[in-house]
């Protein structure tokens, strides 16, 4: 804006309600900042590391394409990342390796027949064909 009245409360802090401790920040360098979560750092994906270190940016997500599922976060009805879902992310740091209240994006099974794949319980025998070596169908 003009006025520069899209800069004012910019700053984040501990209470800033869309904020969390950066993960690559913390666990690769040693240094706790506090980043905001944006629309667009929402269920974004892993590229080198995870955007926050408790992962709720991996929650709630604005692009509905990126949506893997639904549980109750805190109390409260969320969307939860795919890329979350049967995730073997390093929690090294993290003060849960846990993100649904029930810890339903962590209930993954590997077919019996498959060394490679490893899919939620929920889209075994569903008819789409999610492991690459067809193994969940």
């Amino acid at each position: 804006c003009d006025g520069n009245e899209d800069e004012a409360d910019c700053d984040v802090t501990e209470q800033t309600s869309s904020s969390c401790v950066h993960y690559g920040r913390l666990v690769l360098v040693g240094e706790s900042v506090t980043v905001p979560i944006l629309n667009y750092t929402r269920c974004g994906v892993f590229d080198v590391s995870p955007y926050c270190l408790n992962f709720i940016d991996q929650t709630n997500c604005s692009d509905t394409t990126r949506v893997g599922g639904y549980c109750y976060v805190n109390g409260f009805l969320s969307s939860v990342s795919k890329n979350v879902i049967c995730h073997d992310y390093n929690t090294k740091g993290a003060s849960s390796d846990q993100i649904c209240d029930d810890g339903m994006e962590n209930t993954c099974i590997s077919p019996s027949v498959s060394k490679s794949c490893r899919v939620h319980k929920h889209k075994m025998c569903d008819g789409k064909f999610d492991c690459i070596d067809k193994s969940d169908e």
